[in-house]
């Protein structure tokens, strides 16, 4: 009796420690460790189910020797610790993590592949595929309600009461124009180049989720460009997007605009010749073109940031950017953290 109470212990034990070891279930509530998905990855790889796991950026590469910033080859990176590393495939998005924000703490989703090797000799090796990625980069638009934002990849940011702008010039009518796009779309991106907007919303800082596939809105009218530092060119002048008090719009560069230095590619700037200047001017109705005002109406193009702020009902998200229900059902929602115009809410 003695032997079989010792032999059911152990065997208990044995499973609270497992089951203890694998506590995530792969869910955006509670997803997996990196331990987890490192040592379960056969099982995953097998079932090919997607999964959500919580990691940090190592490195670029294909194998952990060649995980550092300065090796950047194919489509992979590194995620997870040097113990248990993951090997990510991510080809629509992976060029810009360079300029990430955060390098801890991302969600991945995904699912796990087997990859054998080229030749009978080599042995194969586990990749995570991913479909998104949340906490690389942040959206950060400043008390004048306007913000700047690029990145390369497709992307999307997930609160509904923020606006994605991009001005273009019109030659034919000689106008400013607009394009807003609300949030929950697919941005078109490329992983090669960066793909520059402005924010329109409440002031606050928000989650961008990077989506590893082909956006369904092309997008090739804007003027914005992004942040990289410029030699003088004779047809071009350079401004550079600020955001101050009372002051929102493009401020022309050194040199009279022929040079503009950033110290991240995700800074916003125009490059304009003098007849795209000289439209501008008018349109905005400007005294001199050292300062390319954008005031709220020109940006919108629909309502001013006054009117941003709104008494109608608000959409409520989980942490995760999904819309679980109205404010005015917040009471009836499980207790957590949720989001509220942009901000964070205890639901007791």
């Amino acid at each position: 009796m003695q032997h079989f109470i010792r032999k059911f212990l152990t065997f208990v034990a044995i499973t609270f420690v497992t089951l203890a070891a694998f506590a995530g279930n792969g869910t955006p509530q509670s997803p997996y460790t990196a331990q987890e998905a490192f040592e379960n990855r056969d099982a995953l790889a097998k079932t090919q189910e997607d999964v959500f796991i919580k990691v940090n950026f190592i490195g670029f590469g294909n194998s952990l020797k060649e995980a550092t910033p300065q090796h950047r080859v194919g489509d992979n990176f590194i995620v997870g610790t040097a113990e248990y590393p993951i090997i990510v495939r991510a080809e629509q998005f992976v060029r810009g993590l360079e300029w990430a924000d955060s390098k801890t703490d991302w969600l991945i989703h995904g699912y796990f592949i087997y990859e054998g090797g080229k030749r009978y000799d080599e042995r194969g090796e586990y990749v995570f595929v991913a479909e998104t990625l949340d906490g690389a980069y942040r959206a950060v638009i400043g008390d004048q309600g306007i913000g700047g934002f690029a990145t390369k990849g497709t992307f999307m940011l997930r609160n509904s009461d923020i606006k994605l702008v991009s001005p273009y010039i019109y030659p034919q009518e000689r106008k400013l124009l607009t394009e807003t796009f609300p949030a929950h779309t697919t941005i078109a991106g490329s992983k090669f180049d960066y793909s520059a907007f402005l924010l329109v919303g409440e002031p606050g800082t928000y989650p961008v989720t990077l989506i590893n596939q082909k956006s369904n809105l092309p997008y090739h009218k804007t003027m914005l460009r992004s942040g990289v530092t410029r030699t003088p060119d004779m047809n071009h002048t350079f401004y550079r997007f600020v955001v101050e008090v009372g002051r929102v719009g493009f401020e022309l560069g050194e040199n009279n605009g022929q040079y503009i230095d950033f110290k991240r590619p995700t800074e916003i700037y125009l490059a304009l010749d003098y007849h795209k200047i000289q439209i501008l001017k008018e349109a905005l109705q400007l005294e001199d073109t050292h300062f390319l005002s954008l005031t709220p109406k020109t940006l919108t193009a629909l309502r001013t940031i006054s009117s941003l702020i709104t008494t109608t009902p608000s959409d409520v998200f989980d942490l995760n950017g999904r819309k679980v229900g109205r404010a005015a059902q917040l009471s009836s929602l499980p207790q957590g953290i949720y989001v509220i115009n942009g901000k964070k809410i205890l639901n007791h």
